[in-house]
């Protein structure tokens, strides 16, 4: 919206927030800028970082070289007695066992109570904010 006296509004509004010698000789002794300057990190820390995956990658690769041979005779053993199959039915078991909880959770009777419940309160959500501002129209 642009009123006649813009201008000269603008004028006494920027006359008004002008700060003078005083002022910002006040201002600069308060050395506001340094209280929203980080701290920098040290240069060190990158490379702590660097240095620390580096030997977490080494230990683990030299982990993995050490037990392969050992547990290379076990893992055979229990490939040829079948171990695979029985982790897989253990697991397929245990999806199973949570897949009938899960269907039993949704046909038992009290869902059946909350579903409308859950309808009415989302429409009171819904024509509550309308409600307001019938009430209570904001002048233009």
């Amino acid at each position: 919206m642009h009123w006649p006296d813009d201008a000269a509004f603008d004028a006494d509004l920027r006359s008004a927030l002008t700060l003078d010698a005083d002022e910002r000789a006040y201002l600069a002794t308060l050395n506001v800028s340094t209280a929203w300057q980080t701290a920098s990190a040290p240069a060190e820390w990158p490379k702590r970082l660097t240095w620390l995956s580096l030997a977490f990658v080494a230990a683990t690769v030299g982990t993995w070289l050490v037990a392969v041979p050992l547990l290379a005779p076990l893992l055979d053993l229990l490939a040829q007695l079948g171990a695979g199959t029985i982790v897989l039915r253990l697991l397929l078991s245990v999806l199973w066992t949570a897949g009938e909880s899960l269907l039993a959770l949704a046909t038992h009777p009290s869902i059946g109570f909350a579903i409308p419940a859950l309808a009415v309160i989302g429409l009171l959500l819904l024509a509550w904010p309308r409600s307001l501002t019938r009430t209570n129209p904001i002048p233009v």
